[in-house]
């Protein structure tokens, strides 16, 4: 792992303060009922990870506020190719997604995420196999976000795509929303720890991962044990899940640090940078070979 890079935030999302050039089209038909100062565009964001010590972050678009319009995320990695990777969020039931993706690959994009539009039941838009196919072609990791209402079905199907999909890279985030309040041994996780045997698996433990522990009285710190000894630590990664996870960004960081307190040390580094790093190379001015391994 590079020396000067020891903390990326895989998961941050950003809200453009310029909605005449990127306009605001949120998938809900309205923008989040926050506070002004929870709103963070990119410039907040800069500043927020210089005072929390972050180094990297990828920009996972944030479709509460921007809908599928991927062009803020795009156009801000590219200001800030040093500090910032971009991920699109497509809709994959739309038949041109993927020359969709094959467009915001081409402006920049190192990744793809696909989730459900809303609340509503149904997993038309995970299982829309020419999108999948258009990621294998341009080897492109694809994010997938289960929201609590569908991720056991949503679990259930996955490996069908990962087993007809091998060489793509998959992102599983908010570590698939497990339940965990079904306790020990596995606390709500036996669905997740199950797809460990597909090695193109990582995990994505954010910050809201944390606060639905704390919620369920559970330590994280347990959680994050059953994750590393199922996928290794090069499998697993952060997100702070900012702004949508309300909070102090760099206490987020902190809380994380916490969680993994009992892990040794390399397994640490790994999960705050050595793995965003493996999935998304482009964040490193290194080969993703010098990567330890």
């Amino acid at each position: 792992m590079s020396d000067s890079i020891r903390v990326v935030d895989t998961h941050a999302h950003i809200i453009s303060s310029d909605p005449a050039r990127f306009p605001h089209a949120p998938l809900s038909g309205a923008l989040p009922d926050w506070p002004a100062e929870r709103f963070v565009d990119a410039e907040k964001l800069l500043a927020r990870m210089q005072q929390a010590s972050v180094d990297r972050a990828v920009l996972v678009q944030y479709s509460s506020a921007h809908g599928y319009d991927n062009r803020y995320v795009l156009a801000t990695a590219k200001q800030h190719p040093g500090r910032f990777v971009a991920v699109c969020t497509l809709d994959g039931l739309q038949p041109d997604a993927p020359q969709q993706l094959t467009e915001c690959v081409r402006l920049g994009a190192a990744g793809l995420r696909v989730r459900a539009r809303g609340r509503e039941p149904g997993l038309d838009w995970l299982s829309c196999e020419p999108l999948w196919q258009r990621a294998a072609e341009l080897q492109v990791p694809v994010c997938v976000h289960f929201m609590e209402n569908i991720q056991a079905e949503g679990l259930k199907l996955l490996p069908t795509l990962l087993a007809q999909f091998p060489t793509v890279t998959v992102v599983l985030d908010h570590a698939g929303n497990p339940p965990w309040r079904e306790g020990p041994p596995a606390y709500g996780m036996q669905p997740v720890l199950d797809l460990a045997r597909f090695e193109q698996v990582t995990i994505k433990f954010a910050t809201i991962n944390l606060e639905r522990l704390h919620a369920a009285a559970v330590e994280p710190g347990i959680a994050l044990e059953r994750l590393v000894k199922a996928f290794g630590a090069n499998r697993i990664m952060w997100g702070s899940d900012a702004p949508n996870t309300p909070g102090d960004y760099a206490e987020m960081l902190k809380w994380m640090r916490s969680a993994m307190a009992s892990l040794p040390e390399l397994d640490r580094e790994w999960i705050l940078a050595g793995t965003a790093l493996r999935v998304y190379p482009r964040l490193a001015h290194i080969p993703a070979a010098a990567i330890p391994g």
